[in-house]
């Protein structure tokens, strides 16, 4: 836990520090060249970053962003982490689910006298089988959708999909079989 809380001043500081000294190496060398690293500087101590077509940005914006960002991966952490403990107790509550069946079936049919508990058993041992096929097999499919959807809508939308103000467009065969000029 303690390296977990070291990672996070890890992934907040090293960016913005080091994009100040590349503002301040420019400056002191009278605002040309340095360069070649990812980012131009502008004139007035703004930064213009190459990969987002020639935008500039004070540095505050980026040590603002630079903490959005970490602010969104600790939460994304934690999300993740809680989406794990749900599976788990999912999967805790199968293994008591199956000490109880079994209990209450199959070695309550072997505390039973002998004459009643070869049948008993015999008897029990079809119920516990049925129980099991219905409870816990059904526990077991329901496990493995939620760790899907844990996957898919958790994990892969938090990595790749920003909601970056597009418009949603579903694909209709219509709109490709008419003629966009009419």
């Amino acid at each position: 836990m303690a390296l977990t809380m070291i990672t996070v001043p890890w992934m907040l500081i090293p960016k913005p520090l080091v994009i100040y000294m590349r503002m301040k190496s420019e400056h002191s060398n009278g605002g040309h060249g340095g360069g070649g690293h990812g980012g131009d500087h502008a004139e007035g101590g703004a930064i213009k970053d190459e990969g987002e077509a020639g935008e500039e940005h004070n540095f505050g914006e980026v040590v603002i962003h630079q903490v959005i960002e970490t602010i969104e991966y600790v939460l994304g952490t934690i999300s993740h982490t809680a989406s794990y403990l749900r599976l788990w107790a999912l999967s805790l509550a199968h293994q008591q689910l199956s000490f109880v069946f079994f209990q209450k079936t199959i070695l309550a049919g072997m505390a039973a006298p002998f004459p009643a508990n070869v049948a008993l058993i015999y008897i029990l041992t079809a119920v516990w089988c049925a129980i099991t096929a219905l409870v816990l097999m059904g526990m077991d499919v329901m496990e493995c959708v939620l760790h899907v959807l844990r996957l898919h809508w958790i994990e892969f939308n938090s990595k790749f999909y920003r909601a970056d103000g597009y418009n949603f467009a579903p694909y209709r065969h219509k709109d490709i079989c008419e003629d966009k000029d009419e």
